[in-house]
């Protein structure tokens, strides 16, 4: 199955190789499968000094060339569509990006659905939805009624999402009113923290404040 020249990694000792191969069973198109347990990904498992518990990649990392930790450990398995992920075979093996591990799985169908397009809420699909939600339709039968996902059925039932077209600004924001303290009186911290929260110039000016009213105490004195 393999020889000593085939090792390319010295950091794998003996033992971990005896007991990797030991596990392997040859499939009928070449694959590597392995009698012990599996991920539920449906990638192989093997504990030893290098693959971080993937067998796949202690595979490639023993036999084919150094694991690089930029870059996935890819299946290229013949008559497999997509690669078999429980397959351990350095010659079904090779490293590649994360990007182009994804394009190939999207080419191979291997992704649940394309992503849908985007698509404007309209004011009378609104109105429906809101009609249906009145009437006890669940989130599930409107989202596939309307071709539409359940976040957007739920914004619309929560009253988030009201028409097509973008809210208008709302008015804006009053200033909250700083704590004043009567004539002649100084403005304690307690002032400063009763009430709501303040922004970082609202603290200074009331520091401001308390140090004029302090001054004026010990001038006073």
């Amino acid at each position: 199955m393999f020889t000593n020249q085939d090792i390319i990694n010295p950091d794998v000792s003996a033992a971990s190789i005896i007991r990797f191969i030991s596990k392997v069973i040859v499939q009928d198109n070449g694959c590597w499968h392995l009698t012990n347990s599996t991920f539920t990904n449906g990638y192989a498992s093997f504990k030893a000094e290098i693959g971080n518990g993937y067998a796949h990649r202690f595979s490639f990392g023993t036999f084919v060339d150094e694991l690089d930790p930029a870059l996935q450990v890819q299946h290229h398995c013949p008559g497999v569509k997509g690669g078999n992920k429980a397959c351990c075979n350095p010659k079904h093996l090779k490293q590649g990006t994360a990007k182009a591990n994804s394009q190939s799985a999207l080419k191979a169908g291997l992704y649940a659905a394309p992503r849908r397009p985007y698509k404007k809420a309209a004011d009378d699909e609104i109105a429906a939805i809101k009609a249906g939600l009145a009437n006890g339709e669940s989130y599930y039968s409107l989202a596939a009624r309307f071709d539409r996902r359940i976040p957007y059925i739920s914004a619309i039932a929560k009253g988030k999402l009201h028409s097509g077209e973008p809210r208008k600004p709302g008015a804006p924001r009053k200033p909250t009113p700083t704590p004043t303290a009567p004539s002649g009186a100084a403005v304690t911290p307690d002032a400063i923290t009763s009430g709501k929260r303040r922004t970082v110039n609202q603290y200074v000016r009331l520091g401001q404040q308390i140090a004029r009213e302090r001054d004026l105490v010990k001038k006073a004195a």
